[in-house]
């Protein structure tokens, strides 16, 4: 909804100058929105994926596949660097599974950039949704082509004449109309082009840049890229590439294209390529397989897919390379699995996704391979045993070290069950366990098609082979692609490929005691994130297990590794190798203890090379580590428990372990979640200031792994003091700072100073140590402390004065939780699903936020100063689909700091934060909605009802030294009336205390015990007075209007004098001056001398002057506001 808004006698429309803002108000989400900027996943200049940015994308459907090389194009816009993609001779795709499929209306929008006269901007990855546009022979044709793989290269309908190198907003609209399709095709300044189709519209997953076969394709330089699921009109049409128009103005290419990256020049890993696509004239190299024999040899199995990039059945064998010098130089290739492709109906005779195998104590090296003769492969594989059946399981040996290798050796019979449809290894890499037995990870597609993983293992040295159970059962997800190591105490760990959607690996244990075949799988758990991929794993020492794979629940890319100290239990950290996009991989120890690893990547296609990596393992112990058992951040010594309320303790531990919790006599257990997370309830206690332990306990088959004990800790008031630089205000900085400090040795009274990562960042870029820290796990960090001088200088001052009055007269252990961030705005306190759940606020999480017109410019430019030259400088910065991370990203604060603190018991809050939402009118207007939703949303999170929500009005400051504070009395104003609609929320006015050209005034100490005498009022009824007069209502009465207000009691002036500050408007909206006096309660102004007053405000000025002076008995200010005069009084 598009609002009016009256500021005096103009009335003007906000957001008509907020174009992003108009598209989303105007019509229905997007289903897909791809926008330039960090949302394009990159390897330096090359694009791999595109993150859909749609406001209801919890779907994902997210351009994940590449074709050629798309890059990373840099513009400006206007004043700000931003990124495009450039498709020459190359695609961005994802299929209708990722996409989904749209039918009967729906609406292309892009704004782009044509660089060549044929080719597909884009169509579905399908042939049976071929909706798409194109140019052909300098002209754009549109249209819908029926169902058939023959039918992808036909021509559509021919539109607009196609204009090179000129930035252009572009609409196509598809329509059903009876059997067939009406479409248009808008371009902003043009009038559209109507077409029509025989074909009804459907569009089934998305190429973009390339038709359905992801050929022909187009030279385009694309900003942004949405897809809605209605047809547009010509109004909303007209709406949205306005939009487009105005967010990308002025968009000229950047000098400078360069985008290194940094993490492929550590000097501590050793990488070198041994294969890449067209090598040998092979198309594709795949499934990486790496072991070390017993002579140090390091041997390397791969698919080579001869004609292209696709599994099996097709012409593929099982290559070998060898290396004797660590994998410094490697051996030609040699084929150790292939059979005839030219045999008839073999489809290829393909074998492939090897795993190597090494017997220490014999020498043998085994590789398996899956043969499928005619369509025997994944999907084409039934029940059976014979080739002409099923795919077959076979192994090659070789007993020199890798020089020669066996026949073919088909164990299928062994190993399959007649009905299940198939059975194959790993693939990647076996294991041989301490007593000598060999293990191949393996699964198989069981009657029904359902996948399982299992493994196989030979107690003879590769005789004969037994299969273990598979892991199944109700409510256990499809697993496939496993791999195995030995565990301390003989059982069997094993990582799974997880189909499961849940972006976490599977992982399960073979627990086991005389009888390998008689053991049974722990039931699943689920930690480190994954693409749903193959990844790989080993024991690199008696106490170190490695863990490799690309570390992202969206993409396949960041290869990483982890290491566990416990069996698996937990893991640390990733320690990226690699960002670029990545896939499979295999892992091994070299003679001297190193890493190596075997790994897919590429700069925009995770199969372009095989890579093989060595690292120290001190490398990969680098890492961070994370231990068995994390409680909350929040909990620490010295901290203070809420009383008279259940306790929540939670935390992270292994999973499935069992937690016990001690506190005041009272012990509670429960178990780690599959994916590690626990939570206990303590009973609720009074208040004490008597110092107790808080003692958490993890343990697996009753061994204690870890424990924690927090020792002196209280029960008592638990606050939480936030918003931006003046909640910040450190209490050494105070205008009262050194008597206050002189006696602040309090033991009763507890803060958590939760100091963030990009303190003192002011205008300047940030340091890489600081962008390291730009993570929610990572971006606050702190531990309570009992209040003593040395402790409060940095803490917030108005949080410490506030915490003392609670203190001092409640006699009992307070507790204030500080996180505030200067300059943050109140969008970035918010979840990103609240912002999305308003219609009119939907807009805000639109997209990179560095170029989102919905934000206000201020914001925008300070993140640009702080992020713009580390990124030029190749810095990786954390981010996602709304950009990269920073203090002011919408929903950023909330992720990293709220959300960290629930569910903890806790009291109220507090809340100081304004100045960054106040700048512009249409932010004035904004915040009004944004508040509201902030405070009722973290109240819906905590699941604590109304808890009570205290907040300062904005303080005042001249706009002499150009600060910009014109809209201060509406913001002011907005806050007032907003502080009778929120449910238990007071205000407290601090306008009186402002300073002319400072907009941190130096007293702190005044509005920390405001607050906490609204507490004390409001919450504990300790005082009879909480606020200051707040406007009620105005009326006329003869030739005065008399105004009402709540708590006004015993109204006075400060100095004696008659009120000041009071103005009057008539139906022209010029106000002016009024005379005031004080009659009891009320105030009444003469307008003997004015004609027909309609309107009456109070100290509408940035920084009023004279100073007001209208108090209540208490001393308390009145508030800014602004009313309409009523007639006559109305009760």
């Amino acid at each position: 909804m598009i609002r009016a808004m009256r500021m005096g006698a103009l009335v003007f429309l906000p957001f008509l100058f907020s174009s992003a803002a108009i598209s989303v108000t105007a019509q229905p989400a997007p289903h897909t929105l791809f926008r330039g900027g960090d949302s394009l996943q990159r390897s330096g200049n090359v694009v791999f994926g595109w993150h859909n940015s749609a406001t209801n994308s919890a779907a994902g459907r997210h351009l994940t596949r590449g074709d050629g090389r798309p890059q990373a194009w840099q513009v400006n816009t206007g004043s700000e660097t931003n990124l495009v993609i450039r498709l020459e001779g190359s695609a961005l795709w994802s299929p209708h599974n990722v996409l989904g499929t749209l039918t009967n209306e729906f609406t292309v929008v892009a704004y782009l950039r044509v660089r060549g006269t044929n080719g597909f901007l884009f169509d579905g990855s399908s042939n049976v949704g071929m909706t798409r546009a194109q140019i052909r022979d300098g002209h754009w044709q549109m249209g819908v082509q029926p169902r058939g793989i023959q039918n992808v290269t036909q021509p559509d309908s021919p539109t607009h004449p196609a204009k090179l190198n000129e930035w252009q907003a572009h609409a196509f609209v598809f329509k059903s109309a009876g059997t067939g399709t009406e479409g248009r095709h808008y371009i902003a300044g043009h009038k559209p082009v109507s077409v029509s189709s025989p074909t009804p519209p459907r569009l089934t997953g998305l190429v973009l840049g390339a038709n359905a076969k992801v050929e022909k394709f187009l030279g385009v330089d694309v900003a942004e890229f949405a897809i809605y699921p209605s047809a547009l009109d010509d109004a909303q049409i007209a709406r949205v590439t306005a939009a487009l128009q105005s967010h990308w103005n002025k968009t000229e290419d950047f000098a400078e294209q360069d985008l290194t990256i940094a993490e492929l020049k550590d000097p501590q890993v050793f990488r070198t390529v041994l294969r890449k696509r067209g090598d040998d004239g092979v198309a594709c190299y795949r499934i990486p397989g790496l072991a070390t024999t017993t002579n140090g040899t390091l041997l390397a199995v791969f698919d080579i897919r001869h004609k292209s990039c696709g599994d099996l059945p097709a012409d593929i064998d099982v290559g070998l390379m060898r290396s004797t010098d660590d994998g410094a130089t490697w051996s030609a290739m040699r084929r150790i699995m292939d059979f005839d492709a030219a045999e008839p109906n073999s489809k290829g005779n393909g074998v492939g996704d090897p795993c190597i195998l090494v017997d220490q104590k014999t020498g043998t090296i085994f590789v398996a391979g899956l043969w499928s003769y005619g369509d025997r492969g994944w999907s084409g594989s039934g029940p059976g045993m014979s080739p002409a059946e099923t795919g077959q399981f076979l192994l090659t040996r070789s007993d020199d070290d890798g020089l020669t290798w066996s026949a073919p050796i088909n164990i299928t019979e062994q190993i399959k069950k007649p009905e299940w449809r198939l059975v194959l290894q790993g693939p990647g890499a076996g294991i041989q366990l301490r007593d000598g037995t060999l293990v191949f990870p393996a699964q198989h597609r069981d009657a029904n098609g359902q996948a399982h993983a299992f493994f196989i293992f030979s107690k003879d040295g590769g005789k004969t082979w037994t299969s273990s159970a598979a892991i199944e059962g109700p409510g256990v997800p499809e697993t496939t692609e496993a791999q195995v190591a030995e565990l301390s105490d003989r059982n069997i760990l094993i990582t799974l490929r997880n189909h499961a959607g849940k972006g976490l690996r599977a992982w399960s244990r073979w627990e086991w005691s005389n009888d390998l075949a008689q053991g049974a799988w722990t039931p699943l758990t689920y930690e480190n994130e994954d693409p749903v991929c193959q990844a790989s794993l080993i024991r690199a020492n008696d106490d170190i297990l490695i863990f490799a794979n690309p570390a992202s629940s969206i993409t396949r890319s960041a290869m990483s590794l982890r290491f566990s100290r416990d069996d698996g239990h937990s893991w640390s950290a990733p320690r990226l190798l690699d960002p670029r996009p990545s896939a499979y991989s295999s892992l091994t120890i070299l003679r001297d203890g190193s890493i190596g690893i075997l790994y897919e990547c590429g700069d925009a296609f995770a199969a372009d090379t095989l890579t093989f990596a060595r690292v120290p393992l001190e490398w990969v112990l680098s890492a961070k580590n994370k231990a068995a058992l994390r409680p909350a951040k929040v909990f620490s010594d010295n901290m203070v428990l809420q009383r008279d309320a259940p306790i929540p303790v939670w935390g992270a531990a292994i999973p499935g372990s069992s937690i016990a919790v001690q506190f005041a006599g009272e012990t509670v257990k429960t178990n780690a979640s599959a994916e590690g997370q626990w939570q206990i309830n303590l009973k609720a206690l009074a208040a004490s200031a008597q110092p107790r332990e808080l003692r958490i306990a993890s343990s697996i088959a009753n061994e204690i792994r870890d424990e924690v004990t927090f020792t002196n800790v209280l029960v008592g008031e638990v606050w939480i003091a936030t918003g931006q630089s003046n909640m910040e205000w450190p209490l050494e900085r105070d205008k009262f700072a050194a008597e206050t400090l002189a006696s602040a040795n309090q033991p009763a009274l507890r803060l958590l100073n939760l100091d963030f990562a990009t303190k003192y960042s002011f205008g300047k870029p940030f340091t890489p140590e600081q962008i390291s820290r730009l993570t929610p796990a990572d971006f606050f960090n702190g531990a309570w402390i009992p209040a003593t001088p040395d402790a409060v200088k940095p803490f917030s001052a108005v949080a410490f004065y506030f915490g003392r009055e609670l203190q001092s007269e409640l006699n009992i252990p307070v507790g204030i939780i500080h996180l505030a961030v200067g300059g943050s705005p109140t969008e970035a306190w918010m979840r990103r699903e609240a912002l999305r759940s308003t219609t009119s606020l939907q807009n805000i999480t639109e997209g990179n936020w560095l170029t989102n017109r919905s934000l206000g410019p201020w914001i925008r430019e300070r993140g640009l100063q702080n992020l713009e030259q580390p990124r030029k400088d190749g810095v990786a910065i954390p981010g996602d689909t709304l950009g990269p991370n920073h203090p002011f990203k919408p929903a950023f604060l909330w992720e990293s700091g709220i959300a960290a603190l629930l569910p903890l018991a806790m009291r109220g809050v507090i809340w100081y934060q304004g100045e960054s939402n106040a700048e512009e009118q249409w932010r004035v207007e904004q915040h009004e909605e944004l508040f509201p939703l902030l405070v009722s949303d973290w109240r819906k999170q905590w699941g604590l009802g109304d808890f009570p929500f205290l907040f300062c009005q904005l303080s005042s400051i001249s706009t002499n030294k150009g600060y910009k504070s014109e809209f201060w009395p509406e913001f002011r104003d907005s806050q007032r009336r907003m502080s009778s609609l929120i449910p238990n929320a007071a205000i407290v006015v601090t306008s009186d205390i402002g300073h002319p050209t400072d907009v941190h005034p130096r007293d702190k100490r005044t509005v920390g015990q405001r607050l906490a005498l609204a507490a004390l009022g409001t919450v504990y009824g300790r005082s009879n007075e909480t606020s200051g007069p707040l406007f009620a209502s105005a009326f006329h009465r003869g030739t005065e209007v008399v105004l009402k207000f709540n708590h006004a009691r015993k109204l006075q002036t400060t100095d004696g004098l008659p009120p000041v500050g009071f103005e009057i408007a008539g139906t022209d909206g010029h106000f002016k001056p009024a005379v005031a006096r004080i009659e009891s309660d009320r105030v009444v102004l003469d307008v003997s001398r004015n004609v027909a007053p309609t309107m009456v405000r109070f100290g509408w000025q940035p920084f009023p002057r004279p100073p007001l002076n209208l108090v209540n008995d208490v001393g308390l200010p009145t508030s800014t506001f602004q009313a309409h005069i009523a007639i006559k009084e109305v009760d």
